[in-house]
């Protein structure tokens, strides 16, 4: 197992708020997939996209705000090479985005053993009940048990589509959980507000477990990864 990851530098041509981070760089991303007709295919696709990105580093949490004509950056992962590279490729052609990519770097990661891993930018849980319909899990709905299922059901479809092999998470695959928010993470995008959430956890240490480990620190936790949620790195407790 492995995907490719790319540290993208940028110039930004207008201030961008925290709350509207994720709205912005996937509408440039989304804006230049349209340019090629393969990233064109995928942009229109059903089913998970095969990449994941990370909000602008460093964050100002003062003012929460990305400053204009500061320097920024950003790192995008897939498993598919050659999306990634047009991907780029079209992000520094591009001359209407909201940035300028200054710096680009690429390179192939494999398989690593993973104990903890933590979102860095906020993910999103969607409940469907009748209670609460297409409404984001929040910390004060508790059932815990139902998240770590829920985010163990999406990791087994994600490695189906992306990996081609069926897996089933072992029941104890989750062995640490903690919510690192106390209360939700407000994002907005297309006039709403989403409300998201940061959690460590820790993963067995069997093949099952750590093949859905990684397909977290590929394709990103939960859902919306394709718009900047979810975006994982490796930690300790």
């Amino acid at each position: 197992m492995h995907y490719f990851e790319s540290i993208v530098t940028i110039h930004l041509h207008e201030d961008v708020a925290f709350v509207n981070s994720n709205e912005f760089l996937s509408k440039n991303i989304s804006l230049v997939m349209l340019n090629d007709e393969y990233l064109k295919q995928i942009h229109g696709s059903n089913g998970f996209k095969p990449y994941v990105f990370s909000l602008p580093y460093p964050p100002n949490l003062k003012t929460k705000i990305y400053v204009k004509n500061e320097e920024y950056t950003f790192t995008i992962r897939s498993v598919d090479e050659m999306f990634l590279k047009k991907l780029l490729f079209e992000l520094q052609m591009h001359r209407g985005l909201g940035f300028k990519v200054k710096a680009i770097e690429m390179f192939k990661v494999n398989q690593k053993h993973i104990d903890i891993l933590h979102n860095i930018s906020p993910c999103v849980l969607t409940l469907k009940t009748e209670v609460a319909k297409n409404r984001q899990w929040r910390v004060d709905d508790g059932d815990i048990e139902m998240v770590q299922k829920r985010i163990l059901a999406n990791l087994e479809r994600k490695y189906k589509q992306f990996y081609g092999e069926q897996l089933t998470a072992p029941v104890d695959a989750i062995n640490y959980f903690e919510i690192l928010n106390k209360v939700p993470y407000p994002i907005k995008y297309k006039r709403k507000t989403l409300q998201s959430n940061k959690f460590k956890i820790g993963f067995n240490n069997d093949e099952v477990s750590q093949k859905l480990a990684f397909t977290c620190m590929a394709f990103g936790l939960l859902e919306k990864n394709s718009l900047g949620f979810g975006f994982c790195l490796r930690g300790k407790v």
